[in-house]
C-alpha cells in the first residue's frame, strides 16, 4: 500500500507562483498553450496536482506534439480566490481553470454581460464527439462518463439560473459525526437501550429527536461520565452554524431558498424556521449543544480533542485535524449525524469543484485552444486513478468517481479502516452517505444567505438578537446582496 502524509485541502500559508517544471517557455502570457490553474490547495495536494500535471504535459506532447505550460496560481483562501477573480473580470485576463464553490461560480455568472460570457458552459465539452468525457483514452484511461460520477456531485454543477453544467466536481466532502466511543456505549447501556450490532449502527438508526434524548440523559448524569470537568463539557458540538441551519431546514422540509422563473428566491424568513432555531436555542440553553459561533468562533472539533464534548459534527474535509485517538481510550466512533426525518435523510455536499473561465484578453482563437486543453486537464485530473491518488493527499476529501473507490491504491487505503482513523471516515462517507446529498439552487447571493443563516443561529443562541430581529436583519442583508 502507498502511505501518504495527510494535510488540509484548501488554505495554506505557502504561496505558489509559476512552476518552472510545468513551463515550456518564458513568455507565456498570451500563448494558446498556457493553462492558468488558479487554486487554493494546501502543500500536499498542491504537490500531488503538480505531479499529475507534469504527466499531463508529457501526454499532450506524445498525443499532439504540442508543448503546453500549466501555470499554477495560488490565490489564498476561497474568499481571496473570489476577490482575485472578480477583480480580473474587468480586464478579461482570467485564469483558464479555477477552483470554486458553486456559490462563487454564481457570482461570476451574475457579472456576465450580453455576448460576453465569463463562465464556460461544460456540456458541449462533456458531450463532444472528439474530446468528450468518454473520449481520448490518454486523458480518461477507463473512458468512463458521467454515469461513473456521483450523481449529486454532478448535479451540484447544474443548479444555476441558466440551464447547463457550469462547474465540475473534483474532491468532495460532507459532514459526519465523531464521538467518544467507549463513553457513548456506556451512556446508551445506562439508558437501558440495546445495542445488537455496533454503537455506530445504533446511532445511524436513530432520528434527531432520539439523539437529543441521549444528550439529555448524558447532561443529567454528566458527573458520572466526566467526574473531573463536568461543568465544562457539552454533550454535542457542531462546527458550522450555517450548515446546522441549512441541514435541519432540508430535513424538516422548511423553505430555505428556491428558484422561480430563472431567478433566486430567499425563503428562510418563515415561522417554521424560527421554530427550528428556537428549538436549537433551547438545546443550547440546556447545555446540550455548542456551535462554532457560540464557541467564540473557534472550531468545536478542537474541543472534541480536549475532551470537552462527547459528540462533534464536523466536515470530513478536515478530518485529520479531528483525530482524538490519543485522548480517547476506547477510540473514536464515526457515524452519520442523526437525521430529523428518515424520509429526508440527506446531507450537505461540500468540497472542491472546478470551472473554466473565458480569457478575452488573449483573443478568441487562443482562448479556444486554451479551453480545449484545460478541459482535457479537468478530464484527466478527475479520471479514476488520478482523482483517487490526489484524494489520498487530502485531509479526508473523497474522489468524485465511483470507480475511484475500487481502484487498487484507494481500495488498499480503505482496507485499513479497522485500524486507521482516516480510512474509517472515508469508508463511512462512501458506504453510508455517498449519494445522499441535497443540492439547492445557486444564484448571486447564496453565499451571503448561507453566511446570514449561520449568523442567525449564533446570535439567537447567544441571546444577542431577538428571533424576529435576527431573521429580519439576515433577510434584508441577503436580499440586498442578491440585487
Amino acid at each position: 500500500m502507498k502511505h501518504k502524509k495527510i494535510l488540509l485541502l484548501g488554505v495554506t500559508l505557502l504561496s505558489l507562483a509559476s512552476i518552472a517544471s510545468l513551463s515550456s517557455c518564458n513568455d507565456e502570457a498570451n500563448s494558446p498553450y498556457t493553462i492558468v490553474f488558479q487554486h487554493t490547495f494546501g502543500q500536499e495536494v498542491r504537490n500531488s496536482v503538480e505531479r499529475w500535471c507534469n504527466k499531463f504535459v508529457k501526454i499532450v506532447k506524445e498525443q499532439d506534439n504540442v508543448d503546453i505550460s500549466i501555470k499554477m496560481d495560488y490565490a489564498g483562501n476561497y474568499s481571496d480566490c473570489v476577490k482575485k477573480t472578480t477583480n480580473k473580470i474587468s480586464t478579461g485576463d482570467l485564469p483558464t481553470i479555477t477552483v470554486a464553490y458553486p456559490d462563487h461560480v454564481a457570482i461570476y455568472k451574475a457579472l456576465e454581460k450580453k455576448e460576453k460570457r465569463i463562465v464556460v458552459p461544460l456540456d458541449s465539452y462533456i458531450e463532444d464527439p472528439e474530446i468528450g468525457l468518454t473520449k481520448e483514452k490518454a486523458y480518461n484511461p477507463n473512458l468512463l462518463g458521467t454515469e461513473d460520477i456521483v450523481d449529486s456531485f454532478l448535479d451540484e454543477g447544474r443548479q444555476y439560473t441558466e440551464e447547463g453544467t457550469y462547474s465540475f466536481p473534483f474532491q468532495k466532502s460532507t459532514e459526519i459525526m465523531l464521538f467518544d466511543k467507549a463513553r457513548v456505549e456506556q451512556i446508551i447501556v445506562d439508558m437501558g437501550k440495546s445495542i445488537t450490532t455496533s454503537v455506530e449502527d445504533y446511532l445511524n438508526s436513530i432520528t434527531w429527536n432520539e439523539f437529543v434524548e441521549i444528550l439529555r440523559f448524558e447532561k443529567k448524569n454528566i458527573e458520572r461520565y466526566y467526574p473531573t470537568n463536568s461543568s465544562k463539557v457539552y454533550p454535542f458540538a457542531y462546527d458550522s452554524d450555517a450548515n446546522l441551519f441549512i441541514t435541519q431546514s432540508y430535513q424538516r422540509d422548511i423553505p430555505f431558498i428556491s428558484m422561480k422563473d430563472g431567478k433566486g428566491v430567499c425563503d428562510f424568513n418563515n415561522e417554521k424556521a424560527k421554530e427550528m432555531v428556537n428549538e436549537l436555542k433551547g438545546l443550547y440553553e440546556e447545555g446540550l449543544l455548542l456551535t462554532k459561533g457560540t464557541n467564540e468562533g473557534e472550531y468545536t472539533s478542537d474541543l472534541f480533542k480536549e475532551l470537552g464534548c462527547t459528540f462533534v459534527a464536523s466536515s470530513t474535509g478536515g478530518t485529520s485535524y479531528n483525530d482524538a485517538s490519543s485522548s480517547l481510550n476506547g477510540g473514536i466512533g464515526v457515524c452519520k449525524i442523526p437525521t430529523y426525518s428518515k424520509e429526508r435523510e440527506k446531507y450537505v455536499s461540500q468540497g472542491v469543484t472546478l470551472c473554466m473561465l473565458n480569457n478575452t484578453k488573449i483573443g478568441e482563437e487562443n482562448n479556444k485552444t486554451r479551453l480545449k486543453y484545460a478541459w482535457r486537464l479537468i478530464k484527466y485530473l478527475t479520471s479514476t486513478e488520478v482523482c483517487a491518488d490526489i484524494s489520498l493527499d487530502s485531509a479526508g476529501y473523497i474522489p468524485c468517481r465511483y470507480s475511484s473507490y475500487t481502484c487498487e491504491n484507494y481500495a488498499d487505503y480503505l482496507d485499513t479502516q479497522n485500524t486507521d482513523f482516516m480510512p474509517k471516515v472515508a469508508s463511512k462517507v462512501i458506504n453510508e452517505i455517498n449519494g445522499n446529498y441535497f443540492n439547492y439552487p445557486v444564484f448571486k447571493g447564496t453565499e451571503k444567505i448561507r453566511e446570514q443563516v449561520g449568523w442567525i443561529v449564533t446570535n439567537v443562541l447567544l441571546g444577542s438578537q431577538t428571533m424576529d430581529n435576527a431573521f429580519t436583519t439576515a433577510y434584508k442583508n441577503s436580499v440586498n446582496d442578491m440585487q
